[in-house]
């Protein structure tokens, strides 16, 4: 039952974001509260940034329907209030640093205090004995909280950059806190990866919102809170420096530009270029590229952290430094071959794009093909409508909150090419994916059983996909957002889940599955998803009739 009340809170979390985007993006704009390009940002024109209040009130709702508002629930929302309203001052009018950073350490004793989570101890960081802190518990905690809530806000500088670290991150703890059984900290990493994954849709390059110190803030804060959450309740199933390297990136961001600041003798609030997305931006990586980049290697500590989470503190901790420490010189070394060169192309990527509109007989195929995976597409969502009643009636409740929302994204007009509404028939095509791999039982189809068909769709399908993208050989057909490269991130991580869960509920397939419906998606609906009325209405009626059959058989 906890892993359903989980499961809706993300979810929860995910269309509130959505669906508050919009109008909050209007009220930015009827107001001015616009972000204005300059030579030191890297967007151009006005762009709203009032985002964080979506992220805010997403958050602050499925954490209260669906957890257990306990000691420590009181206490992250006390200080979630308090930061967000802080964050939200300074969007309107701009606060002092003096006055942010009064703020931001209100907030933080407010959580540690209400929510008693003190650290006592970083355990044995350095292979001595136990690094008790005694007396220094309380302010130490403070200061880290109030530290990852600085760090989260100085990597907020590219579209997408800050909202995907930590939508990784708060994956990551969310994994950890179900291997401990650390029920307050999966709703509210579950509450914070909703939001933040619906932010991105937004977000992504180019943004159309920025999320704003309010947005940046609570993220920091929530960050800063889980870390030290999972710190104290890790209850032997993971290491004090796991959360340390969970954050690695945004707090190595921090230290490394403020040691910038001392050596410069600037003041720590003054703005520069010197963060990490700059120097590679320098270094000649694309936006699109540099953010991927940090996200992968988010993703990569964030990997690390689940693998050795019970790995021996002080060999982690070295570990970390290490590796820490050869990316820097790595990032060292190729500034310097480019001060020595002058330029530094790392990546060109000049490929071989075959002209579709210069050869007919070429471009005649491409067109069936995607005629042929737009109709193998519906009869994917076609045969999820043969599935039988489950015997769990929460598969009839999702199914209807999806076909509610999926009605609403239908209507909303004001989404640039529809993005909306491709992110609800991704969500809807993996939910029925896996019901059809869970829940297909005896059942047959014209003497087949239904598994099979499903089985010989997905076949044809991928040889249909396979074939399009060669002939477009551009995987940028495929892939051409930082938040589609985070999506997949998090389906290649499946096999990184314990294997009883992961076997119990069929997930490799139904991330193989996925995998090839989200691309065969991404190449037929294109720009323009409500063109493709064939697919919207087979994915909306398959998700109506699951809804009815689950529900009526109750």
């Amino acid at each position: 039952m906890h892993f359903l009340l989980v499961f809706f809170t993300f979810v929860l979390g995910l269309f509130t974001s959505l669906v508050l985007i919009s109008p909050i993006s209007r009220l930015a704009v009827s107001i001015g509260i616009l972000d204005q390009g300059d030579a030191r940002k890297i967007h151009t024109g006005r762009i709203p940034r009032l985002g964080g209040i979506a992220i805010f009130f997403s958050v602050l709702l499925a954490t209260i329907l669906f957890s257990t508002v306990d000691q420590v629930i009181k206490g992250y929302l006390a200080g979630g209030i308090i930061i967000f309203l802080t964050g939200l001052s300074d969007d309107l009018q701009e606060l002092s640093p003096r006055q942010k950073f009064l703020g931001e350490l209100v907030a933080a004793t407010v959580a540690i205090v209400i929510g008693g989570q003190e650290l006592h101890s970083l355990g044995n960081l350095l292979g001595f004995g136990e690094v008790a802190l005694g007396g220094w518990a309380l302010p130490f905690t403070i200061i880290a909280l109030v530290g990852v809530i600085n760090a989260v806000n100085l990597i907020d500088g590219l579209d997408g950059l800050a909202g995907g670290v930590t939508a990784i991150a708060v994956l990551g703890f969310l994994m950890l806190a179900w291997m401990g059984g650390n029920q307050n900290l999966m709703y509210i990493s579950a509450a914070l990866f909703g939001a933040t994954l619906g932010f991105l849709k937004f977000n992504t390059h180019p943004a159309q919102i920025f999320m704003g110190d309010s947005g940046s803030l609570f993220l920091g804060y929530s960050l800063g809170f889980c870390a030290i959450n999972l710190a104290l309740q890790g209850g032997g199933h993971v290491s004090p420096v796991t959360p340390l390297m969970v954050l690695a990136l945004p707090i190595v961001d921090t230290i490394v530009v403020m040691v910038g600041r001392i050596r410069r003798g600037v003041r720590f609030s003054a703005p520069d270029n010197s963060h990490l997305h700059h120097r590679l931006l320098s270094l000649g990586f694309s936006h699109g590229m540099v953010v991927a980049l940090l996200y992968f290697v988010s993703y990569s500590f964030a990997l690390a952290a689940l693998f050795f989470r019970v790995a021996p503190d002080y060999l982690l901790f070295y570990a970390l430094l290490t590796l820490l420490g050869l990316g820097y010189l790595n990032l060292r070394m190729m500034e310097r071959e480019q001060a020595r060169r002058g330029t530094l192309k790392i990546f060109d990527l000049k490929l071989p794009y075959l002209k579709l509109y210069h050869n007919p007989r070429l471009l005649q195929l491409y067109i069936a093909l995607l005629r042929g995976a737009k109709y193998l597409l519906v009869a994917v969502f076609v045969l999820t409508m043969f599935i039988p009643p489950v015997i769990r009636g929460d598969i009839g409740i999702v199914a209807a909150l999806l076909v509610a929302l999926f009605g609403v994204m239908l209507f909303v007009r004001t989404d640039e090419k529809n993005r909306f509404l491709h992110f609800a028939i991704y969500f809807n095509g993996a939910f029925v994916i896996y019901l059809m791999q869970n829940y297909t039982g005896k059942v047959e189809l014209f003497g087949t059983p239904l598994y099979t068909i499903s089985n010989i769709v997905f076949g044809a399908l991928f040889l249909v996909v396979l074939l399009l993208v060669s002939i477009r050989a551009n995987p940028t057909a495929v892939i051409s957002t930082p938040l589609e490269y985070l999506i997949i991130f998090l389906v290649i991580s499946v096999p990184l889940l314990p294997e009883q869960f992961r076997q119990h509920h069929h997930l490799l397939l139904v991330a193989g599955k996925s995998v090839i419906l989200f691309v065969a998606l991404k190449l037929v609906l294109k720009p323009w998803a409500h063109r493709n009325r064939k697919i919207i209405l087979a994915a909306l009626v398959s998700l109506l009739v699951i809804a009815l059959r689950n529900l009526l058989s109750r």
